[in-house]
C-alpha cells in the first residue's frame, strides 16, 4: 500500500514538475521513513486480568526526556476500589 501511494506521489510530481510537500518535507521521504519504522512483528509483553468488567484503561509509553518505560492503568473498579489497585 505504501509502494503504491509512493508510486502514485512520484507519478504526480512529474506530472506537475514540482514536489509533494507534506509540513515542508517532501511527502515520500515521509513514506519512505514509514516504511522503515512500520512495525514488522507485535509481541504482547504485558497482561494483566481485572476482577471487574467495567473502567478499564490505561496508557503504555517511553518518556523521551529519561527513556523510561512507563505503563499506567484504571483501577477496573466501580466507585470504589476494593482491591487497592490504584
Amino acid at each position: 500500500m505504501i509502494d503504491n501511494l509512493i508510486s502514485k506521489t512520484l507519478a504526480w510530481e512529474d506530472e506537475k514538475k514540482t514536489c509533494f510537500l507534506y509540513d515542508d518535507v517532501h511527502f515520500v521521504e515521509l513514506l519512505d521513513d514509514y516504511k522503515l519504522t512500520k512495525p514488522t512483528e507485535v509481541k504482547m509483553i504485558f497482561t494483566m486480568g481485572l476482577p471487574f468488567i467495567s473502567q478499564h484503561g490505561g496508557q503504555i509509553l517511553f518518556q523521551p526526556n529519561d527513556g523510561n518505560l512507563y505503563f499506567m492503568m484504571r483501577d477496573g473498579g466501580g466507585s470504589s476500589d476494593s482491591y487497592n489497585f490504584s
